[in-house]
């Protein structure tokens, strides 16, 4: 029987700023769609985006994320902005975009290029 293997990052990090992080980074890459959560509540981000790019453009892209962990190195560390919610925001970003992946209509991975990556055949 195996068991679950956790990094000491994971088991030993604040799990309700991970959790919080993980949560918000899971619904950013929407914020292209003015009907999203984040959408709604940033219609001034929101609506240029979209206009912009399109829904599943550049939120959606690999180029997105690494611009976002390359800015989160930048931030000053605090106790609500710990490292812990920076990791649990990029991992839940991450996890958005690989399931998006797992539709039919797939996401630009790769944007600007237009391929779609998907996981479906």
């Amino acid at each position: 029987m195996h068991k679950l293997v956790i990094t000491p990052e994971f088991a030993h990090g604040d799990w309700l700023h991970l959790l919080t992080g993980a949560l918000l980074g899971a619904l950013l890459p929407d914020i292209d769609h003015p009907s999203s959560s984040l959408g709604r509540l940033f219609r001034f981000i929101s609506v240029p985006i979209c206009r912009l790019c399109g829904h599943r453009g550049f939120t959606h892209s690999l180029l997105a994320w690494l611009l976002i962990m390359l800015l989160s190195t930048q931030l000053p560390n605090s106790y609500w902005l710990s490292d812990d919610l920076i990791q649990g925001f990029l991992l839940g970003y991450f996890s958005h975009l690989v399931r998006d992946m797992l539709t039919a209509k797939g996401i630009p991975f790769l944007w600007p290029a237009k391929i779609s990556f998907c996981f479906l055949s």
